[in-house]
């Protein structure tokens, strides 16, 4: 489904430098107004989704549609009219990116089509999972993302850890993220447009967005939750693969993310302690009964010596102890060097 924004302002460098911006997003249709009676004539025949306006040519005296959202563009050194009081706004001197994430997140609670705005396409689901506390899963799971993002895949990166630590590599500083998105499941809102709305960034093709603001957030939804939530990612049309970064537990929520995944990745070490959590894990029958097929191995921190458990899993990669290793640094090289196993087994 194509959008279509109109955007109204007697201010024609400011219209035009907002044209510019958002003529990049291929999803968008744009008109532009900068004389009142031109907007008042089309108004008459176009169906327009978001109506932009600035009171210098806007002010409520005329009918704009019942299906269009409008929405001020307010200049805080400028007066509100009367007639211009009960309508949306958003910050008129920012970033036009940042209007458009804006836009996205308002219209998806009114979108007429709550069915994927945006795409059809269904991405794939990689869990990286571990029994073993330390064993590197965060990291190997980033760096998975920046391995599929490199070859040109839309890849998003969603970590379940109860406390994150992807903070290192994805920064944080977005106000809205996981726990706004997780509270509107089951909503009637467009769930697409609003995933939309709250995407970061970290360089081309490698997406993600801020982590639950609380670990109750994540031990608040239901079995039921967590599974419309990855199918709705994935849904989205808007990535090819999802790359689940879980914690240790093997609870109801991770069986149901085994469930959803497409590929588990078996996060192992190699040290006398981490083999038998790792052993105590295979030994869970109801899960290698129902997932084993789905699961690979990648051996992290490897001193050499190999694994000593005997099981039907493949190894994909190895990964050998570094000595002291900055963490960014150490992501950029495992998905320069140790993910091909992983992508050519995907």
């Amino acid at each position: 489904m194509i959008l279509h924004i109109a955007i109204a302002d007697s201010n024609n460098e400011y219209v035009e430098r907002f044209a510019l911006a958002l003529g990049q997003q291929e999803e968008v249709r744009l008109s532009t107004y900068t004389d009142v009676e031109a907007l008042k004539s089309d108004l008459r025949y176009k169906k327009i989704d978001v109506f932009l306006f600035d009171p210098s040519i806007y002010e409520g005296q005329f009918d704009i549609g019942k299906n269009t959202l409008a929405i001020m563009l307010l200049d805080d050194t400028e007066d509100i009219p009367d007639t211009c009081r009960d309508f949306v706004k958003v910050n008129k001197f920012q970033r036009v990116s940042r209007i458009y994430k804006q836009v996205l997140e308002l219209y998806s609670s009114v979108a007429p089509d709550k069915r994927n705005i945006l795409g059809q396409n269904k991405a794939k689901i990689i869990a990286v999972y571990s029994p073993i506390g330390g064993a590197g899963v965060t990291s190997i799971a980033l760096a998975v993302t920046r391995k599929y993002a490199s070859t040109g895949k839309k890849t998003f990166y969603l970590s379940f850890e109860d406390i994150s630590s992807e903070g290192y590599y994805l920064p944080q500083e977005s106000n809205h993220g996981m726990s706004d998105l997780a509270m509107h499941l089951g909503d009637n809102i467009d769930f697409t447009m609003r995933l939309k709305s709250l995407l970061l960034d970290k360089g081309e093709n490698f997406y993600y967005l801020k982590h639950f603001d609380s670990p109750n957030d994540i031990y608040a939804l239901s079995d039921d939750e967590v599974t419309e939530l990855l199918d709705n990612i994935a849904s989205s049309g808007l990535f090819d693969y999802v790359i689940v970064d879980m914690g240790t537990s093997v609870n109801n929520q991770s069986q149901r993310i085994f469930e959803a995944a497409d590929k588990i990745l078996l996060i192992e070490r190699c040290d006398y302690i981490s083999q038998m959590k790792m052993s105590s894990f295979l030994s869970q029958v109801h899960i290698i009964n129902n997932y084993a097929q789905k699961m690979i191995r990648m051996i992290n921190f490897s001193n050499g010596s190999g694994s000593k458990l005997r099981m039907g899993i493949p190894i994909v990669g190895v990964i050998s102890a570094m000595q002291n290793p900055d963490p960014v640094q150490f992501l950029e090289i495992v998905a320069g060097k140790s993910c091909n196993g992983i992508v050519e087994a995907v």
